[in-house]
């Protein structure tokens, strides 16, 4: 994307399809007077103070009228993109928010690129690049929770707390430094303990922020959910059963599942996608083979595994491998277990595993707590875990860890003040691309790339 800030921009704001209104987003030095241009009301656009809206039409260069509108005026900087803005509230459907963004683009705008909006927002000092990625969070979100951790960015969560860092560097480089300046006089600002104490806590800091990068992921992602087996456990079964929905054919000969079958289900404020798999067993059917080759792919690349285990065989023998952290061991058939067995069980799972029956759903309150507790969420207090959110923010402290520890290092091995000086003003630099007080055309790319064209 390259910006051209003399350029006045248009874009529809809405989704497309059929509503009560579309929002066609104008924004420039020339908003005001080119909306003049199509805009016909009792007081010209150009006379109206900001956060006014005006009732009127928009008309063609031959004076016919495209649509009755309202239109609200912004004056810079008091608006989101932090230039002149017009906000354009037609009557929703394609055909007529398409026809008035025509005539927009006719009277002297130019189409906007995806982002536009928000990257010219950023450049005019109006957010920050983590506020601009919360955004896209907030407007990419399928959950409460991960709505709320976007918001929690958007108030600032995120870029108080690199701020907090990078004053802690500036402090600690400026110490450092004057180091360097009085050495030869033999004056010491700090000692080499109290260095390598404050080094050590802004890797701690910074290590807070990249732990949280996967409960991020999680939040705004989802956690992806592999329910893997035998043939004949009934896996297909639990899985309908979760989605409370026949979505899995059932039957009682082996093999019947073949392909993945994928559904989305909220559970306890967090995205769970569910993955029922073929039944893992050797077989010389050559579909059946790659289905089982695709379920033990996606075994090894899911977030949670469900291995389901029938619980009306043997107990003797279970259990044989160590369970992962990830794992859940789901046995079922509880409905035509008797008490002995049950007890079996039981005593054979203790934390490691739920009993379970997909055919009466007993015990899927338990197994649902365990997916919870298994993503590592704290869901119902998102907003106290604020932390990287996004790949790109997540590189920038990855690379910045790198360089703290390397500053660490050179503290424990007492190296020249020089060298950690270095390291220390390497890692305020790769912090401050988080927020954008360092960035490149390539970041800003990146960032406002993923956005709709009208944002």
């Amino acid at each position: 994307m390259k910006l051209t800030p003399e350029d006045t921009i248009a874009a529809i704001a809405t989704p497309p399809g059929e509503g009560a209104i579309s929002i066609i987003r104008v924004s420039g030095p020339m908003a005001i007077q080119i909306c003049d241009r199509v805009f016909v009301g009792s007081v010209k656009l150009a006379d109206t103070p900001g956060y006014t809206i005006r009732h009127g039409t928009i008309r063609r260069e031959d004076l016919s009228i495209v649509d009755e509108v309202l239109v609200s005026v912004f004056r810079a900087p008091r608006s989101f993109s932090g230039e002149d803005s017009v906000e354009v509230n037609c009557h929703g459907g394609m055909l007529v928010a398409s026809e008035v963004l025509g005539t927009i683009l006719e009277a002297g705008a130019r189409q906007a690129e995806p982002g536009e909006f928000s990257k010219r927002a950023f450049l005019n000092g109006k957010i920050d690049l983590s506020k601009a990625e919360a955004i896209a969070g907030i407007i990419s979100a399928q959950t409460r929770s991960a709505l709320m951790s976007s918001v929690e960015h958007l108030k600032g969560g995120l870029q108080e707390k690199v701020d907090k860092i990078r004053h802690m560097l500036v402090d600690l480089s400026s110490l450092v430094e004057l180091d360097l300046d009085f050495a030869e006089e033999g004056v010491s600002m700090l000692t080499a303990d109290q260095i390598l104490a404050k080094v050590s806590e802004v890797k701690g800091s910074i290590q807070e922020l990249i732990s949280a990068f996967e409960e991020g992921r999680i939040l705004r992602e989802g956690a992806s959910v592999v329910i893997t087996g035998k043939p004949n456990v009934g896996k297909s079964s639990l899985f309908n059963r979760i989605l409370n929905n026949d979505r899995a054919i059932v039957s009682p000969l082996p093999g019947t599942t073949r392909d993945l079958l994928e559904e989305n289900v909220t559970i306890g404020g967090v995205l769970f996608r569910f993955t029922d798999t073929a039944g893992i067993r050797d077989s010389v059917d050559v579909v059946e083979s790659e289905g089982v080759a695709r379920a033990r792919a996606r075994e090894t690349s899911s977030d949670i595994s469900i291995s389901v285990f029938d619980g009306t065989e043997p107990v003797d023998g279970f259990l044989e491998k160590e369970v992962g952290e990830r794992q859940i061991i789901a046995v079922n058939k509880l409905d035509i277990m008797d008490q002995s067995m049950r007890n079996k069980w039981a005593n054979r799972l203790g934390q490691t595993g739920v009993l379970i029956s997909a055919m009466t759903g007993e015990g899927l309150e338990s197994l649902k707590k365990k997916l919870i507790a298994s993503t590592g969420s704290r869901a119902s207090r998102s907003e106290e875990r604020v932390g990287a959110s996004t790949l790109r923010q997540k590189e920038a402290l990855a690379a910045g860890l790198f360089q703290i520890e390397n500053a660490e290092r050179l503290c424990q091995e007492h190296e020249g003040s020089e060298l950690i000086a270095f390291e220390l003003r390497e890692c305020l630099t790769s912090l401050s691309e988080i927020t954008g007080e360092v960035t490149t055309d390539e970041i800003l790319n990146r960032v406002f790339g993923q956005f709709c064209i009208g944002k």
